[in-house]
């Protein structure tokens, strides 16, 4: 069904040749669809109390969050923690075995056309028929949108225009993603759910990524993503969803999460160090995480006196590290049942 606009943002471009970006704000299918003030008085995306069993084994357990628009949000997890069912159940890919999901105050399985129109989604497994080239199969979920984004302007956008005529089957991993990116934002939705966007890109890449999204967000859109990636979801989301064995651990800034795992220090040094006598030196927690690395429970103001002191027991400092997500996440499988 095609999408008829009724609230537009005009967004900032993200590549020189690029014509504004407006997101449209999908309208209702009919009468049995919901309400215009209903949506947008809404959270973009809702989980509450999130449950998906597979064999009897939770894959989600008891999930609860919400995203509002102009935000971007990260569920962040490694492999296996839920991350992919619970964006399926999120949009309505998959029924949940209890609890409930809502697109703008909307069951997405009940009013599948209008969050389809209203939001784009873009799952790991893109499921683009491999002998169409990239910008005929871009071009074919453009044709399912009142408004889509110009063709060739989203294609350099994504940095696919020099490889727009190539077949999908022989484009690479990450090349692959940003074709499923820019599906999800053909139709210029008011809420993007996107399973490891980056996977397999570059650096480059995930940081054209990034900005996309940023500009997106700006824009008033919602963004609902999965990532594995500790630095992706430091650096670009402006809440995270911490996931282990499909149970919520937390959910808050990533700045707020690193203060309230308190201040560490990693530190990497060529040479053994004796851990007891580095506690004892500086009255201060140490634990060691193999070969040549120590985190050590201080704050960067004893990088100085920690440095000159190592330096002095003939050891060379290869690196030092403040604390981030990298050890939020640690502390929070360790505290959180497997």
């Amino acid at each position: 069904m095609r999408s008829a606009p009724v609230s537009k943002i005009t967004a900032p471009n993200s590549h020189p040749s690029d014509r504004q970006a407006t997101l449209t704000f999908a309208s209702t299918p009919g009468a049995a669809g919901p309400s215009e003030e209903a949506h947008l008085s809404e959270p973009a995306v809702a989980v509450e109390r999130l449950t998906k069993r597979y064999a009897g084994a939770p894959a989600v357990d008891d999930v609860s969050f919400r995203v509002t628009p102009g935000e971007i949000v990260a569920v962040l997890g490694v492999n296996g923690a839920g991350k992919t069912t619970l964006l399926e159940c999120a949009v309505g890919l998959r029924r949940p075995d209890r609890g409930s999901t809502r697109l703008m105050g909307v069951d997405p399985r009940r009013h599948s056309s209008w969050t389809g129109a209203a939001c784009g989604v873009a799952l790991q497994d893109g499921g683009v028929w491999p002998a169409v080239t990239a910008r005929e199969a871009l071009g074919l979920h453009a044709a399912l949108h009142a408004e889509p984004w110009p063709v060739s302007d989203l294609l350099a956008t994504v940095g696919l225009a020099e490889s727009a005529d190539r077949r999908v089957r022989t484009l690479s991993g990450g090349q692959r993603q940003r074709l499923g990116v820019a599906m999800a934002l053909v139709g210029r939705p008011a809420v993007l759910v996107l399973d490891e966007p980056t996977g397999g890109m570059d650096l480059p890449g995930r940081e054209r990524l990034w900005a996309l999204l940023r500009q997106w967000r700006d824009a008033g859109a919602a963004v609902l993503m999965s990532t594995h990636l500790r630095e992706e979801a430091e650096q670009l989301a402006d809440r995270v969803a911490v996931l282990h064995h499909g149970r919520l651990a937390a959910v808050d800034r990533p700045a707020a999460l690193v203060a309230a795992a308190g201040e560490r220090l990693e530190v990497a040094v060529r040479g053994d160090v004796d851990a007891d006598t580095l506690a004892a030196t500086f009255a201060t927690g140490v634990e060691r995480l193999g070969a040549g690395r120590l985190r050590i429970d201080a704050g960067p103001h004893l990088v100085p006196r920690l440095t000159a002191w190592l330096a002095d027991q003939g050891l060379v400092v290869e690196s030092v590290r403040t604390g981030g997500l990298a050890d939020v996440l640690a502390e929070l499988q360790r505290d959180q049942p497997s």
